[in-house]
């Protein structure tokens, strides 16, 4: 996941994402990530089925460093457009279709997360 970022436009964000393959999340009690950043703060997404909200939870990247993230499902948060919803339900593992990330901090320049895998942990 890698860019340039340009505030034109309304700009200072990116995304990516793609589609999860099994559907059904039931269970599943945390996201590991692990990465390679630049130092950068991203976030991880999990979408649901025909929402605008989706629900994310921010990690920090140390530059040039593989790291690695447990990320627990109760610290994914509803979020659409930068803002929280605090008073919108949890995360339906059952409905989620797709998980991304996103760079949002609004500053211009090179970005660039590399993934070494993604994994649902049922424990």
């Amino acid at each position: 996941f890698n860019g340039n970022l340009s505030l034109k436009n309304n700009g200072g964000f990116a995304s990516s994402r793609m589609v999860i393959a099994n559907k059904n999340l039931t269970g599943v009690k945390s996201i590991k990530i692990k990465f390679k950043g630049d130092g950068n703060t991203y976030k991880l997404r999990l979408n649901q089925n025909n929402r605008r909200v989706s629900y994310s939870c921010d990690f920090k990247s140390v530059k040039d460093k593989w790291d690695e993230v447990n990320i627990s499902i109760k610290d994914f948060k509803p979020t659409w457009r930068g803002y929280t919803y605090n008073d919108y339900p949890p995360v339906d593992l059952d409905k989620i279709n797709s998980l991304g990330l996103q760079i949002s901090d609004k500053q211009e320049g090179l970005f660039q997360l590399e993934i070494k895998y993604i994994k649902a942990l049922y424990q």
